[in-house]
């Protein structure tokens, strides 16, 4: 599963993070002295400890991240695990009855068809099956990754304010994205892929680095620039 590679793929640089501190930190000074070269070398070792003492502000808000970021992630995958047994998680549900909703004050009649086996619930609209809402389409990933960065730079109760309102722009975003999908592909089917793969990805992601900017340039940084 994605979630799963994600998660490898960072255990592995923290594993790379680990073994570069703990060789940088456990040289044998004694060698490097008694070696024609053993003042330059230990030198370096001192020149390295003091690069990393620089950038422990740094390293700590990689720590925090990876940390935030990883149990959110693996506390999403047990409440995925927990509705398997009933298709679609209740969360993308609840966003795909939104979407109905939506769809039907725009004047797109549209239903909902539930394929428990697959986990995945079909828009029906104007009498054609136009998309298929699966968990993926929820955007719960994109949000943890966005809270874990946010959290990562933590400025006390604002954080959380910040974090709640983002996370409702968010929420509205990806349903009228789900809605512009569902209307490109009963309206104009031919231009679906290209909605479904560029447009509308590009519109969610470029709101989070917008929403990250945002962050970082006026409250996170807003201090140390004062």
């Amino acid at each position: 599963m994605e979630i799963f590679i994600n998660v490898k793929k960072i255990i592995v640089v923290i594993y790379h993070l680990l073994v570069a501190f703990y060789r940088i930190n456990s040289f044998d000074r004694t060698v490097f002295e008694l070696s024609p070269f053993g003042f330059r070398i230990l030198h370096s070792n001192f020149y390295l400890c003091s690069m990393l003492k620089d950038f422990k502000p740094v390293l700590g808000i990689l720590l925090r991240f990876i940390i935030i970021y990883l149990v959110l992630l693996f506390a999403y995958q047990f409440y995925l695990n927990g509705s398997k047994d009933f298709g679609l998680d209740p969360f993308s549900r609840i966003i795909a009855n939104q979407v109905n909703a939506v769809q039907n004050v725009l004047n797109y009649p549209s239903a909902l068809y539930d394929d428990v086996k697959n986990e995945q619930v079909w828009f029906y609209v104007k009498e054609q099956y136009v998309t298929r809402m699966v968990e993926g389409c929820n955007a719960i990933s994109v949000m943890i990754l966005f809270v874990s960065f946010i959290f990562a730079f933590y400025k006390g109760s604002k954080t959380f304010v910040f974090v709640g309102a983002s996370l409702v722009i968010l929420y509205i975003m990806n349903l009228l994205r789900i809605v512009g999908l569902n209307v490109v592909m009963a309206e104009h089917k031919e231009y679906g892929k290209m909605f479904h793969d560029f447009v509308f990805p590009a519109a969610i992601y470029g709101s989070v680095v917008v929403l990250w900017l945002i962050w970082i340039k006026f409250f996170a940084l807003k201090h140390e620039s004062a």
